[in-house]
């Protein structure tokens, strides 16, 4: 277990330090020149030269690089050209906000996939079963931003019911996790009832119910331990696509993340910001994919790493 974990971890720094080189290369290739940002279209050649010069842009792309690396090394991911502040700092306070929405997201997801994947697999071929398969395809067939849009013109202006966007109360969170979790659930959804169908077949389940377990032992307790397996495997892959998910909804909605803050410096050309988000963002995914991996083993004791 410990060299497994300690080979993917060496894998990991190795993918995200891989994802720097090409986000720090992609964004200067891009040609966005954050002094021209600052000085605006009417400054003059002076201005914009010292602006390159405190930025550090009138370097070439391996100075700059250097720079970068060694400034990494030490903790430090720069200053932000667009707010001027530590881009750690930054991150710092919207991070937690991120992994909030994220977070709860993921949690309603979870009991969601898990209580509507059994109740459709017991009840196949049921009205329920086929109601929950068309929400799936549903679900697979909408994408985030659309729903967002819905649900701000549907609960915040028709019938103000909910804020439109931003983070005051609790109640700034429903919409932005009601999007993000009807766009996710369904692929989780979908993998628990394919699992369960098989596992409510299996000898064993046959055996539980001659038993006389009641039903809440056997299909949560037993079949649903079973069906976790792949269930845990999709949810490693799937991982990306949640945090995207969230990142749109943050957008969608003026949620003060991770999500928001991308687009702000990505829009400034603001070099460190973006590659300080991209490495929490990759990191995010990394450890998504090994906890995933690591719980297979929890869950099922037969799967070795």
């Amino acid at each position: 277990m410990l060299s497994y974990v300690l080979r993917r971890l060496v894998a990991s720094v190795a993918l995200i330090f891989g994802v720097l080189v090409a986000v720090f290369f992609a964004l200067r290739i891009a040609g966005a020149d954050p002094a021209r940002v600052k000085g605006g279209v009417f400054a003059s050649d002076e201005v914009m030269q010292a602006y390159r010069e405190q930025y550090g842009t009138d370097s070439s792309l391996i100075s700059q690089f250097g720079t970068f690396l060694s400034e990494l090394g030490h903790g430090r991911l720069g200053t932000s050209f667009r707010f001027e502040e530590s881009v750690v700092a930054l991150i710092w306070d919207a991070a937690p906000k991120t992994l909030l929405l994220a977070g709860t997201s993921l949690v309603i997801i979870v009991l969601l996939s898990a209580l509507l994947g059994v109740g459709a697999a017991v009840r196949q071929g049921g009205w329920a079963d086929r109601a929950i398969i068309g929400l799936t395809v549903l679900g697979l067939s909408i994408p985030t931003f659309f729903v967002g849009v819905v649900m701000v013109l549907l609960f915040a202006v028709q019938l103000g019911w909910l804020p439109a966007g931003g983070l005051s109360t609790w109640r700034s969170l429903c919409l932005p996790v009601a999007a993000v979790v009807l766009v996710e659930l369904p692929w989780q959804l979908r993998v628990v009832r394919a699992e369960m169908v098989d596992v409510l077949r299996s000898d064993y389940m046959e055996t539980a119910r001659a038993y006389g377990l009641s039903p809440f032992r056997m299909y949560f307790v037993y079949g649903l331990r079973n069906a976790a397996v792949p269930w845990l495997s999709v949810f490693g892959i799937q991982a990306g696509a949640l945090l995207g998910g969230t990142i749109v909804a943050e957008v969608v909605f003026d949620y003060p993340g991770l999500g928001s803050l991308l687009v702000q410096a990505v829009g400034a050309g603001d070099y460190p910001l973006v590659q300080g988000i991209t490495v929490v963002i990759a990191t995010l995914f990394v450890l998504f994919n090994l906890l995933a991996d690591l719980l297979q083993t929890v869950v099922d004791p037969r799967v070795r790493l």
